[in-house]
């Protein structure tokens, strides 16, 4: 909004900046208290290969935590154990899903950036 001479528009855009603010502070502390969290809570067994791909298909990412395959969809994990499945559904899945595919070596957790930075530097000692 424009800030016109009368001073109107400046108390309008104060007005904006106080509740965009506000709204921030909430944020910030529902985040804190684990109200809103970045992790996912929920997670969803798929037991069928067709099904899990089916959800795939809209997906521009599969997580591959061996031996699970995961797909992130509002909110929810769902997931599919590939030492559940026979080598054919196996091969099937993977070959389907091998363009959105990352591989994770490894799973750690930490607070933010630099606890994981620490967390790295005390495994190398």
């Amino acid at each position: 909004m424009a800030i016109g001479m009368d001073g109107y528009g400046l108390t309008c855009e104060l007005r904006g900046l106080r509740k965009m603010l506000r709204a921030h502070n909430m944020m910030v502390s529902m985040i804190r208290s684990g109200t809103i969290g970045m992790g996912v809570r929920e997670f969803l067994e798929v037991g069928d290969a067709s099904e899990f791909a089916r959800i795939a298909e809209d997906k521009d990412l599969v997580i591959r935590v061996d031996p699970l395959l995961l797909i992130v969809h509002h909110g929810l994990v769902f997931y599919i154990n590939l030492a559940k499945l026979s080598p054919e559904e196996r091969s099937s899945l993977m070959g389907r899903l091998r363009h959105k595919m990352v591989y994770v070596r490894s799973v750690r957790q930490a607070r933010g950036i630099t606890d994981l930075l620490k967390g790295l530097e005390g495994g190398r000692s």
